[in-house]
């Protein structure tokens, strides 16, 4: 009995230890595994010193002593959720940091999203052709593609995508949106349409001019590529908090992408200024603030300011962010409704954990169902706070079927 009554203080100050970890930082690591070796050692010993008085009895002392022990499952039942629900989340390409878990109320009070592969999916498309006359309509294309194919702008490579061949000598790149060299010995150069001598667009969608030999052949205008279901879903992760989309690019511009998924807060000719502010603006009005954004420069402040970041996996996860290996909005929505349902979901099976385990403990006390029921009691407890556990690391909505 000495071997079942300091087991009981050990896990009575387990069982403390696990209540008061609600109001800790959460430590999502499972407990050693020296501690279920250790269990055993201790369920062995005292079935061996209870033999001499016959089988009955060893097993007795085995059952009260599982019993004894179920309070630390109260212990486990915080790191075993975070770890399935980690794990599932990789599995559908989410990437958790160690410690996710946010402490209080899991409430978001602003969404800051970059539009580049969000409600975008980061590359161009070509809107409109118009050549001075209509004769150069093929080598306006021609040439803009094949000395597009140097350049990695967006607008660059969807040009680039028009190209069939081309030996290209002399390139240059002033500024992203301004190329110049040779295709097949002819000078070429691409930019602004102020750059070639026309007179510059204020439509819609980003519009270059195209000159060849020094003679102006006409103008291309691209547009951002907006993803199928960018509207459905931006009004899903308006569900979590007010959104406010930003973009690099003009007024004009941003508005009509704005006007297209639904989003009526918007920052155009966002820099890495502009986009930095936005998450101080929300942390001044004392809320806290996530970040969906790509890792790119002008973005690095502004995620590495936000309560939660939610980025690409261009680089290994640090804590406080997380990372998409397929980065769209869809999959930045799944990954948000992780993280802010952990807190209530730990808490929901940790209070499983210390119902069913108070409720081994007591039969253990009182012995109504006898040692055999103490110990069914017991081991029934640890497997539905492990049930428990994976049921609440489920993802907290199924993701829309778009397979058709």
């Amino acid at each position: 009995m000495t071997i079942l009554l300091l087991l009981l203080v050990l896990t009575t100050c387990l069982m403390i230890g696990g209540l008061l970890l609600r109001r800790a930082e959460p430590t999502p690591a499972l407990p050693p595994p020296w501690w279920l070796l250790a269990l055993a050692c201790l369920t062995a010993a005292g079935a061996a010193l209870e033999a001499r008085s016959g089988p009955s009895s060893a097993l007795s002392q085995a059952a009260l002593t599982i019993v004894a022990a179920s309070p630390a499952c109260v212990v486990a039942a915080r790191p075993l959720t975070a770890r399935w629900t980690r794990v599932r989340a990789r599995r559908a390409g989410i990437g958790l940091p160690p410690f996710y878990v946010v402490r209080d109320e899991a409430t978001l009070a602003r969404i800051v999203l970059d539009k580049h592969r969000t409600v975008t999916t980061g590359e161009m498309q070509i809107s409109s052709v118009d050549p001075l006359d209509p004769e150069h309509r093929t080598n306006l294309l021609f040439f803009a593609g094949a000395l597009s194919r140097r350049s990695t702008a967006p607008f660059a490579v969807a040009l680039a995508r028009r190209a069939g061949g081309g030996r290209v000598s002399d390139y240059r790149e002033s500024d992203p949106n301004t190329l110049s060299g040779s295709v097949d010995r002819h000078p070429v150069r691409l930019g602004p349409p102020a750059t070639v001598g026309m007179t510059s667009s204020t439509g819609r969608g980003l519009t270059v001019g195209v000159e060849v030999d020094q003679r102006t052949l006409g103008t291309i205008t691209l547009e951002d590529t907006v993803r199928p279901h960018a509207r459905e879903d931006v009004r899903r992760i308006e569900e979590l908090a007010p959104l406010v989309l930003l973009s690099d690019d003009t007024p004009g511009n941003t508005s009509a992408l704005g006007t297209l998924v639904g989003v009526d807060e918007l920052v155009a000719e966002a820099d890495a200024v502009a986009r930095l502010e936005q998450v101080q603006k929300a942390h001044a009005d004392g809320g806290r603030v996530a970040m969906i954004a790509p890792r790119q420069p002008h973005n690095e402040d502004a995620l590495h300011a936000a309560d939660i970041a939610v980025t690409d996996a261009a680089t290994p996860a640090a804590p406080g962010v997380i990372t998409l290996d397929e980065f769209d909005l869809a999959t930045a929505d799944d990954a948000l409704r992780r993280v802010l349902a952990g807190p209530k979901r730990i808490h929901q099976v940790e209070g499983v954990a210390l119902a069913l385990s108070c409720a081994g403990a007591l039969a253990g006390a009182v012995a109504p169902l006898g040692a055999y029921g103490a110990g069914a009691s017991a081991l029934g407890a640890s497997a539905i706070v492990a049930v428990a556990a994976w049921l609440n690391s489920r993802p907290p909505r199924a993701l829309p079927d778009r397979s058709a």
